[in-house]
């Protein structure tokens, strides 16, 4: 994760990160560190955000919602790219995946 949870809030504070982005950034930590370690710290209007995205979690990969785009270094090849964009498909659809069972079936 490129940042942590306390900079994930220090951020949205700041304005660096909107309500979106740190909701979604909070999905995604769940790769990196469990929830239980983190949710604690959450507010209450978050966490329902997170629930109601998480509450059906896509069937498959390519079945998520997902921006492609990204900033790359110059002498990126278009593998390199594509590796790039299929890591974080894989990274967000088992974030989805965590907090969906965290969420609802605990």
């Amino acid at each position: 994760m490129s940042v942590t949870i306390d900079e994930i809030f220090e951020y949205y504070e700041k304005g660096y990160f909107t309500y979106g982005e740190t909701v979604n950034r909070l999905i995604d930590a769940s790769v990196h560190t469990s929830p239980e370690d983190y949710i604690s710290k959450v507010p209450e209007d978050m966490i329902e955000k997170m629930k109601e995205i998480t509450k059906t979690p896509p069937a498959t990969i390519d079945s998520q919602f997902y921006l492609e785009g990204g900033t790359y270094k110059a002498d990126a090849s278009q593998d390199e790219i594509q590796l790039w964009q299929d890591l974080r498909k894989t990274v967000g659809f088992a974030a989805l995946w965590r907090m969906h069972v965290y969420f609802h079936q605990v």
